[in-house]
């Protein structure tokens, strides 16, 4: 039996954001994480330890925000209301999640792949990148700090997000947590 309380407060705010990427509305994606909690919930005492409970919720978070896309795009709202830019946000939305498959059997499997793509990123692109994903400093305050335009910070992250994405799917890891956290 999985601890629910441990893996709400633990993974929440994850999946909530991971959501939010897709969906773009908060209260949709927080609808859509507490579905799955409430499902996770009801489960809880089928769920073994052993088995991956991460790749499960994101397994769900994925699904659900996918329902919630295809739906939206069989309404009106969504044909006459929305711009063609948001309409075709939605549909490379829809079909990134379409494609997203969790080929990790444990976090500790996916974080050395990300921690292998990420030593393979040019020496500046991986400093930029540590100091923004993994020490949270800003990316104005980075540009300042190393004495450069916010331009060369912004096209410094593109340019790791490319090549960690590129390089893990070469591994053939792509997964829910890693599109949420270089998201």
């Amino acid at each position: 039996m999985i601890n629910f309380e441990e893996l709400y407060i633990l993974w929440y705010s994850r999946v909530k954001a991971f959501a939010l990427e897709y969906v773009r509305h908060e209260a949709d994606a927080e609808n859509i994480v507490q579905d799955v909690f409430a499902d996770l919930y009801e489960k809880r005492n089928l769920i073994q330890e052993d088995k991956n409970v991460t790749a499960y919720v994101y397994t769900s978070i994925k699904n659900k925000c996918l329902q919630f896309l295809k739906e939206k795009q069989k309404t009106r709202y969504f044909i006459d209301d929305l711009s063609k830019k948001e309409r075709l946000a939605c549909e490379l939305n829809v079909s990134i999640l379409s494609e997203i498959k969790l080929d990790f059997e444990s976090e500790t499997e996916l974080e050395q792949a990300l921690n292998q793509a990420i030593d393979h990123l040019p020496p500046q692109c991986r400093k930029i990148f540590t100091l923004n994903k993994f020490e949270h400093v800003k990316r104005k305050d980075i540009a300042r700090q190393l004495n450069l335009s916010i331009n060369t910070i912004e096209t410094q992250m593109a340019l790791a997000y490319k090549k960690i994405k590129k390089e893990l799917k070469l591994q053939h890891f792509i997964t829910f947590a890693l599109l949420f956290w270089l998201s």
